[in-house]
């Protein structure tokens, strides 16, 4: 009696392992599925985000080198 005891749990055990890899499975899917979402939707959108900071950033220098040369320029006349 004992050995099919021991049987029976070593096959729920056999079934609940896979069950686990199952759900581990579908989970990454999920996040694979969560990671081309952002590759594809998010990235292009930061992407432009990060552009047009880097324009401001040029033109907001440019401004303040064009005051510098102003300035340098108004001492020395």
């Amino acid at each position: 009696m004992v050995g099919k005891n021991a049987g029976t749990k070593n096959m729920e055990n056999e079934t609940e392992i896979k069950i686990s890899i199952e759900k581990i499975k579908g989970e990454i899917n999920l996040i694979h599925q969560k990671l081309e979402m952002f590759e594809t939707n998010h990235l292009p959108h930061i992407e432009k985000q990060i552009d047009k900071l880097n324009k401001i950033a040029w033109v907001v220098g440019f401004m303040v080198f064009s005051q510098l040369v102003y300035a340098l320029r108004s001492l020395i006349l």
